[in-house]
């Protein structure tokens, strides 16, 4: 088990703060002159922030909207939104933010059953609603003198462990997040050591706002110490990541043959362009107004480094940050060659505010590794008896690190075995709306469906979802590994591996490419490739050519989306599960020639079978509460 101990935010006179709008109020009376939104379109100060939040709550109540109620918040990154969540929170509601409208705002609040909408589409069939317009008023709100300190000020309505937001919620699982894991997670970043976030820091807003990532993780820890958020001109959301395409092919033949699929090239195959405009208005909104601090994604970093110029741009920056998904080791070479310093990698989930490990608990980072967990927060791996698979003894604090634990990035260190990551502390959330079913035990321990391993060092290595390995012929197949080999092709620029059973019912491993461009990978070629690299029972059987692959609004790459494009509608599912019946052993994979070969032809790679895993998350600790299905369920699309 590794963990770190947690001081909490500091509060004033008042004691630390107990709703999410606390933090708006403090850095308002300390520094009201301050920027804390700054764009192209306008420029928003703290003092005015806090006072347009007022307005918004009067104007909420007015409409007679009682606190615990939901407002869907459909606003693209920028001040309208931060105004939008912080009213919310102060007038003791529920936000559910989802992003820029796409004409769905209705759909998401018959999920949760919201009253209200905050958003720019008029046509929602809600008994209120807030527009663009009404917005422009809360803004034209006179702030209070510079000298009131919040003197006869609203107070905030609710906190600790009244909900704050219902996050996730275009996935298939809302997720309830209190006050209370919202101020912690704030809490457990502002106490990392080499963050050491100052007064006039300016943050860039590379995360979307309306996501965790951008809201927890880059936006609240700046109102502790006055700081900006600097909003690029062009954001990084679904727009800009990529979409499905709009068509896919029936698999049909599992014969070894690359399949072009057509539609997508709107969105899907205009995706690194989109990305490489995004990362150009970043640098320049970087270059611009001198920002220090980046909590970046990896496709900011990819793009970033095939910018002329960009050094230059960055060259007020003192750290980068990486989350929602691993970071290419190429591309981490590169942005430290280029800018002279590491990206700092980290992981978390919606499911504990964002947060959960980060390198910056670690001297220096190393490849592979995500970290250990951030103050206040405990992790083990455990396997199936419910104990932890580590060899470790007893709890390793964060704290604890010496220069002698510290690893180059050319070392690899060795591999604990491989569990299923489970956390504790002050950051959960309260469960899955609306009963708060899945929450975490008795015992405060949640267990993800993240799959990892600790290193001897005690620093968290991520290796797949559970909801995402493929088994094959009784082995374990983890769709990373398989696509970390596939990356390395100079033919191939992105890649996704999916499970696909074939008419036997058997899985199988299929891969979804996009080519560089001016390349056209042939099946010959990737076979011949992943051959020399992977054992048999590894290996794609099939290979798929598509223009762009789909991704979350943080840019990680979606892996059930890829694989509903090829699967026929009659046999739409999810991912196998692990702990789902094995295939029969002699239906392995063959050889380029179509042949059987067993698993031990590859005495370089150890396979493991899936009965070592099967069992993950369903005896694990404390009683009376069914785990197995909260093991099986696919947890985050936030850090990983």
């Amino acid at each position: 088990m590794v963990s770190s101990p947690a001081d909490g935010i500091t509060g004033g006179p008042a004691g630390p703060p107990t709703n999410v709008a606390d933090l708006l109020r403090g850095v308002a009376a300390d520094h009201p002159g301050r920027p804390a939104i700054i764009a192209t379109s306008g420029s928003k100060t703290w003092g005015e922030l806090d006072a347009a939040v007022d307005a918004g709550v009067a104007d909420l109540r007015g409409y007679g909207i009682a606190a615990g109620e939901r407002v869907v918040i459909a606003l693209p990154t920028g001040a309208d939104l931060a105004l939008a969540l912080f009213a919310a929170a102060r007038a003791g509601l529920i936000a559910v933010p989802i992003g820029p409208s796409r004409g769905d705002v209705g759909t998401f609040a018959d999920r949760v059953g919201a009253i209200a909408a905050i958003s720019d589409q008029h046509d929602h069939g809600l008994p209120f609603g807030v527009d663009s317009a009404r917005l422009a008023k809360w803004w034209s709100a006179t702030p209070p003198p510079a000298d009131s300190a919040g003197s006869g000020r609203p107070a905030a309505i609710g906190g600790g462990e009244d909900l704050a937001i219902l996050a996730r919620v275009r996935g298939d699982r809302a997720v309830m997040l209190s006050h209370r894991a919202i101020l912690a997670a704030v809490a457990a970043i502002t106490e990392l050591g080499k963050l050491r976030m100052r007064d006039h820091d300016r943050v860039l807003q590379v995360l979307p706002m309306y996501h965790l990532a951008g809201w927890v993780v880059a936006f609240l820890p700046i109102t502790l110490f006055g700081g900006a958020s600097v909003v690029p001109d062009v954001g990084f959301d679904s727009a800009s990541v990529g979409a499905p395409p709009a068509e896919a092919p029936n698999p049909g033949s599992r014969a070894r043959s690359i399949t072009g699929v057509h539609g997508g090239s709107a969105q899907g195959g205009d995706a690194a362009a989109a990305g490489r405009r995004a990362t150009e208005s970043a640098l320049a909104a970087a270059h611009d107004h001198r920002v220090t601090l980046i909590p970046g994604a990896p496709g900011f970093y990819h793009h970033l480094a095939t910018i002329k110029g960009a050094e230059r741009s960055l060259s007020s920056v003192r750290l980068l940050t990486s989350g929602t998904a691993p970071l290419e080791p190429d591309d981490f070479a590169v942005v430290r060659a280029l800018l002279g310093q590491p990206v700092w990698e980290g992981y978390g989930l919606s499911e504990s505010a964002s947060v959960v490990t980060s390198t910056l608990n670690t001297p220096k980072p190393h490849r592979g590794s995500v970290g250990r967990p951030l103050p206040g927060l405990e992790l083990r791996v455990i396997g199936p008896d419910g104990q932890d698979v580590s060899a470790m003894a007893g709890p390793v604090r964060a704290g604890d690190v010496t220069d002698e634990d510290t690893f180059d990035l050319a070392e690899v260190p060795d591999a604990g075995e491989v569990g299923r990551i489970a956390i504790r502390g002050a950051t959960l959330f309260s469960g899955y709306w609306p009963d708060g079913g899945g929450g975490p035990g008795p015992d405060g321990w949640y267990i993800t469906g993240d799959i990892g391993y600790l290193d001897d060092a005690g620093e968290l290595h991520l290796v797949d979802r559970a909801a995402e390995v493929i088994k094959v012929a009784g082995f374990t197949v983890y769709p990373r590994e398989v696509e970390e080999v596939l990356a390395t092709h100079p033919y191939v620029a992105e890649v996704a591996v999916i499970g696909l059973r074939d008419p036997r019912g058997q899985e199988q491993v299929v891969a979804v490419l996009v080519a560089r461009a001016g390349k056209h990978p042939t099946p010959g070629d990737l076979t011949d490739f992943v051959s020399e690299l992977l054992p048999p029972f590894k290996r794609p059987v099939e290979f798929h050519l598509v223009e762009g692959l789909p991704r979350t609004e943080v840019g990680r790459l979606d892996r059930a989306s890829v694989q509903r494009q090829f699967l026929p509608e009659s046999e739409q599912r999810r991912l196998t599960a692990v702990g789902a019946d094995s295939a029969d052993a002699e239906s392995a994979p063959g050889d380029d020639t179509g042949g059987n070969e067993p698993a031990e032809s590859a005495p370089d790679i150890a396979p493991e079978q899936v009965g070592e895993l099967a069992e993950l998350g369903v005896r694990l600790p404390g009683a009376g509460v069914n785990r197995a299905a909260r093991g099986n369920q696919d947890t985050d699309e936030d850090l990983f």
